[in-house]
């Protein structure tokens, strides 16, 4: 995959296969049949956006999709070092893509693969330092100028992002808090001995790394949630899919739908989807363990079972929402203290492991088009972050045991 395969690895072959998908130029691909006379305005957008690809020696047709076969361009020294002269003549400050030069088999003709990231750097500027411009997605007008008010979010624009990120993480949380409290005491009035769990908290998030975009308003979203519903394997508590509501229980918010699911004290389950790209779920994990009070087990099969299924439903998301940008990935367990992982062994023997910190988190950024396939890595890095902090070696082969035996289907991935 063009967006994933590491540059150099990158063969015309590749790019071939890509073109023959027939996806049409959007904000994140661009094709040029040739040098274009400005190709500094369509890097430098795509910079100041959510970066990607452009591909030279890719005709399009009338619908903007790839004409296959690819062409390519006359092979000639230094395409790569073209490009960049382009960029630090061009554009200021200088953005720094991937570059890869494919061959066809006589290497009479070559494909230029230019990948851009989304800059940290923000605003990049051309024409003597005078136009921002930014990728818009439109067929018939693909960059534009940057108004005054994008250019100022540019400015700041990382750590604007990054706020505004934190924000909606922390306001998924006093939303998770505010629903089961008020949910707690309505059940307290029918039942005095409920009491509130507030240990053993297990949250899942994914939000685009530098969010900005609105991508679809609350109701869409609650029209797409029925799609990016999965299987729920490990157990049934809340039904037989994940995320676990159904959509008529579905609140709307100013700028997202919420779902909020309680069973009893210590089976609760809240999703939120944002229209910023937030994908967030909370739970309780902690179950009581033979009645001692203070005294709570984390079965560790639940921990694999919901990052499992959550990074299922996750690229179902993120494809309906046309996002393929980074993402910021979190795992939070929180207020560990007086919980005990048990790790069931796949039997009857099992163990018992205690965790020194309260809390333990663990994030990750990555493409949210290479998702799928690391998603089996992600998982095996985010269960051995919390094996570690409760004293527990995870190895990979005790996850596939556990999704050979729980997971219908499932393969084993290298």
């Amino acid at each position: 995959m063009l967006y994933i395969k590491p540059i150099n690895d990158i063969t015309w072959d590749d790019v071939e296969t890509f073109c023959q998908q027939k996806i049409p130029e959007n904000a994140y691909l661009d094709y040029k049949q040739d040098f274009p006379s400005h190709l500094e305005k369509t890097i430098a957008a795509m910079a100041n956006t959510l970066g990607r690809i452009i591909l030279i020696g890719v005709a399009e047709d009338k619908e903007n999709k790839p004409i296959v076969p690819v062409k390519g361009i006359d092979f000639k020294k230094g395409l790569s070092e073209r490009v960049m002269s382009i960029i630090l003549t061009n554009i200021t400050p200088p953005v720094f893509p991937e570059i890869a030069v494919p061959c066809n088999k006589k290497r009479d003709k070559a494909l230029l693969v230019v990948r851009i990231p989304q800059s940290h750097q923000p605003p990049h500027a051309i024409a003597e330092n005078t136009d921002v411009c930014l990728r818009t997605g439109n067929r018939n007008n693909p960059e534009k100028i940057a108004r005054i008010d994008e250019i100022e979010w540019l400015q700041d624009h990382r750590e604007k992002s990054e706020d505004l990120r934190e924000y909606l993480y922390s306001r998924a949380n006093n939303r998770f808090d505010y629903l089961y409290n008020k949910e707690l005491e309505e059940m307290k009035k029918k039942n005095s001995d409920i009491v509130k769990i507030t240990q053993g908290l297990f949250s899942l998030s994914l939000c685009p790394l530098y969010p900005q975009k609105i991508f679809m308003s609350p109701p869409e979203l609650g029209d797409i949630y029925k799609d990016i519903r999965v299987p729920h394997y490990c157990e049934h508590i809340g039904g037989v899919q994940f995320p676990p509501s159904d959509i008529i229980k579905g609140k709307i918010a100013q700028d997202g739908i919420l779902f909020h699911e309680i069973y009893d004290s210590d089976e609760v389950y809240y999703t939120e989807l944002n229209s910023f790209g937030l994908y967030f779920f909370k739970e309780i994990l902690s179950k009581m363990r033979n009645a001692i009070p203070n005294k709570k087990i984390i079965h560790s099969f639940r921990i694999f079972c919901k990052l499992d299924e959550f990074l299922d439903s996750a690229i179902k998301y993120y494809n309906k929402l046309g996002y393929q940008g980074m993402l910021h990935f979190r795992a939070y367990l929180e207020n560990l203290h007086g919980c005990e992982l048990v790790d069931w062994r796949l039997g009857n023997e099992y163990s018992l492991f205690y965790s020194p910190d309260p809390e333990i988190k663990f994030s990750r950024t990555l493409l949210a088009g290479a998702l799928e396939k690391e998603k089996s890595k992600l998982i095996l890095e985010a269960v051995q972050h919390t094996g570690w902090t409760f004293g527990w070696h995870i190895e990979k082969e005790l996850l596939d045991a556990y999704y050979k035996r729980h997971k219908p289907g499932y393969q084993e991935e290298s």
